[in-house]
């Protein structure tokens, strides 16, 4: 009978082949890895200053447009303070305009030896006559509205009095009370005083 031969294989060159190239299989996937890892941090930091660039830029914009609204603001006071002062100066020139035709407002103190009144009239107008107890603010508040000035309008008041007669001194008092709270609602009433009892 005839013997089979053995047949002897050797794996050991095999085998190494096979370490070498899962070594530098690893070794190269892990140099993909740790790459991929550096280009995602770049695009990271990247993308991250481009976010506080425009973080910048809006807290700029939004800087420049609270400095807009501000100088918007200034400009509109700036006119309105502007029409304010155009509108009063066209009172101030109404009423002197009506202080040269005789047009303004008089008071005169009307005094006698019991009692005294109060004529107000406007230019040659019929004079309204308060009585010494009825003088007060809310009545001449009422005078001064029936005869159509407005709270915004200049007003030039002549105040006539004799300060030589008897009983002046309370009377003048009396009116100075209600023509200072008569003030509060018109802030452009302006008046002018004239003792006559010299004349």
């Amino acid at each position: 009978m005839r013997r089979g031969h053995e047949v002897l294989l050797d794996f050991t060159t095999l085998l190494d082949v096979t370490m070498l190239l899962l070594f530098f299989f690893v070794l190269f996937s892990r140099m993909d890895v740790d790459q991929a890892k550096e280009s995602a941090a770049a695009d990271q930091r990247a993308a991250q200053s481009v976010m506080d660039e425009a973080k910048d830029l809006k807290n700029k914009a939004e800087s420049q447009l609270a400095d807009a609204q501000a100088q918007k603001e200034q400009a509109e006071e700036a006119l309105r303070q502007l029409n304010e002062a155009d509108a009063q100066r066209a009172a101030d020139l109404a009423a002197l305009q009506y202080y040269g035709l005789g047009q303004n407002l008089k008071l005169r103190l009307e005094l006698d030896n019991t009692d005294w009144m109060l004529s107000v009239r406007r230019g040659d107008s019929v004079p309204h006559m308060l009585e010494s107890g009825s003088v007060s603010s809310a009545q001449l508040r009422s005078i001064l509205s029936e005869m159509r000035y407005q709270k915004e309008d200049t007003v030039l008041c002549e105040f006539l009095y004799e300060g030589e007669k008897p009983g002046s001194r309370a009377a003048y008092q009396t009116v100075q009370n209600a023509l200072k709270a008569l003030k509060a609602d018109y802030p452009h009433l302006y008046i002018s005083e004239t003792d006559i009892s010299p004349f």
